[in-house]
């Protein structure tokens, strides 16, 4: 899965026991931490000198001082399978592979709890103290940052609170779960500051997916930077619009912070010209590519109750890397529907609407004979009023008997695979051997001590003796000689 989102790991932890749990929880997620942090200065070497890619050393390790550390670097084929993951091995073996970019030699990570939204609770953090320190205090006492909170006192960076704005109260929902996942260090950048981009996704009743044809773009307020005195600066690395509306340049750059698909478009024909990325042919494609495998992986537990007449529109996340990789990182399901610009007054309005024609419409149709007074149109710039501008995903039949969980083996609906656009990837390989438990076995019958020097011999060699054996004569058997005593000597002796 990983060459759709970025490395991910899931942490549960027993909030009654949370510092006894708390290894063994995150102990997968070290073993990749510490395989990155012992060739973080190499990888820092190969951006700073990427003639360095073009003499690969002769083994398979990067060099010979970092042997045996489990990284190396590959070109990735054109349809990467990154993961490797044997459960039946022993010892287990995890191989892992991700773009050179997403890896620039900081080890930075991000921890998101589950059960929060609007940017609450994420922190980006370097040193694995401080996320030990993050999962026990909000199992303690839950997170005590809210969406008016730039930065926390976190270990690596000191905390700053935003002015003219009153402090929400801390929230009162203290998670256990929490998403682990591997920061991006290089993302494509906009005018030098990162940004996502957020879409609608539409699950009607019928188990019918549809996506949204207009998404945009949310921007950060502050010059894209990794500060390792700050990692956790939020004006940076978070570009939720509940964190950025209290960034001192919150709508400088653009209103709200947020850009249409079609200024988008308009910065990279003139930034990015030589790359000749467009948005509806390069991007947009990636996006439903990867809205359609999520889908499909959890098609068995979206409608576990078979409820009838229900719908959910989500909001899908994605992040560009500098190599113009498209990468999933949020499903929220509860998507923020403010009217904070004026590009959202346009299209939240039409996206609701129009959900509401293939969802409320459907089972409540309108009465022939009502005409309303004053007709609703919510006009989309470059859309007819009549369009319905929801696309759909997963409408067919073989689609809709695999989502309602169809027992017919036959039927295999596989998205297109996603092809990497990056020259080089990092596979990194923890080579950790994990201790397995084994099943307790009899106890052997004794073997004499001449018995345990003897190898197991082959049915070959076991074969030629027997020839041997005819040939030669009977050897008698051996005759025990008893051990002399020190009792006086034989007669004669």
């Amino acid at each position: 899965m990983f060459n759709f989102l970025p490395i991910t790991f899931y942490v549960e932890i027993n909030p009654q026991k949370p510092s006894g749990q708390l290894a063994s929880a995150i102990h997968n997620f070290e073993l990749f931490y510490k395989v990155l942090e012992e060739n973080r200065t190499y990888i820092a070497g190969i951006h700073a000198n990427p003639k360095l890619l073009q003499s690969p050393p002769k083994s398979d390790n990067v060099s010979s001082a970092n042997s045996n550390k489990g990284l190396r670097l590959e070109k990735p084929p054109t349809r990467l399978l990154p993961v490797t993951y044997d459960k039946r091995g022993t010892p287990q073996y995890t191989r892992y592979t991700m773009p050179l970019c997403h890896f620039e030699g900081h080890n930075m990570w991000l921890l998101k709890p589950t059960c929060l939204n609007r940017g609450r609770g994420i922190h980006v953090f370097r040193e694995l103290e401080t996320l030990k320190e993050l999962i026990i205090r909000y199992c303690q006492v839950g997170p005590d940052d809210t969406s008016q909170s730039s930065q926390q006192p976190i270990k690596g960076g000191e905390g700053t609170k935003p002015e003219g704005k009153k402090k929400e109260a801390p929230a009162i929902i203290m998670p256990n779960s929490f998403i682990i996942q591997k920061y991006i260090e290089r993302p494509l950048l906009i005018h030098g500051r990162k940004f996502d981009i957020r879409v609608w996704v539409l699950i009607t009743q019928e188990l019918d997916c549809y996506f949204f044809k207009e998404g945009y773009l949310r921007t950060s307020s502050s010059e894209y930077k990794i500060d390792l005195n700050n990692v956790d600066d939020r004006f940076v690395h978070l570009t939720n619009n509940a964190v950025q509306q209290y960034a001192k340049n919150y709508g400088n750059f653009e209103d709200g912070n947020q850009m249409s698909f079609q200024a988008f478009q308009r910065y990279l024909d003139e930034h990015c010209k030589d790359k000749g990325i467009k948005v509806d042919q390069d991007i947009v494609p990636q996006i439903k590519n990867l809205i359609r495998k999520s889908i499909l992986a959890v098609r068995k537990k979206i409608d576990v109750d078979s409820r009838k007449y229900s719908f959910e529109i989500f909001g899908y996340d994605f992040i560009i890397d500098e190599d113009f990789n498209v990468w999933l990182i949020e499903v929220n399901t509860n998507p923020c529907i403010e009217e904070s610009s004026t590009l959202l007054k346009m299209l939240l309005s039409r996206m609701i609407s129009d959900a509401f024609r293939l969802t409320l419409d459907v089972v409540f149709p309108p009465l022939a004979q009502y005409v309303p007074p004053v007709p609703k149109l919510y006009p989309v710039t470059g859309y007819s009023d009549d369009l319905n501008m929801w696309y759909g995903l997963l409408l067919s039949i073989t689609d809709r008997e695999l989502m309602c969980g169809t027992t017919d083996r036959s039927i295999q609906v596989a998205p297109p695979p996603t092809i990497l656009r990056s020259a080089n990837a990092i596979s990194v390989n923890d080579d950790r051997r994990v201790s397995v438990a084994k099943p307790k076995t009899p106890k052997k019958a004794a073997v004499s001590p001449a018995a345990k020097g003897q190898k197991k011999r082959t049915p070959e060699q076991k074969k030629r003796q027997t020839e041997v054996d005819k040939v030669l004569p009977a050897v008698p058997p051996p005759v025990e000689i008893a051990k002399e005593s020190k009792a006086e000597p034989a007669q004669g002796a």
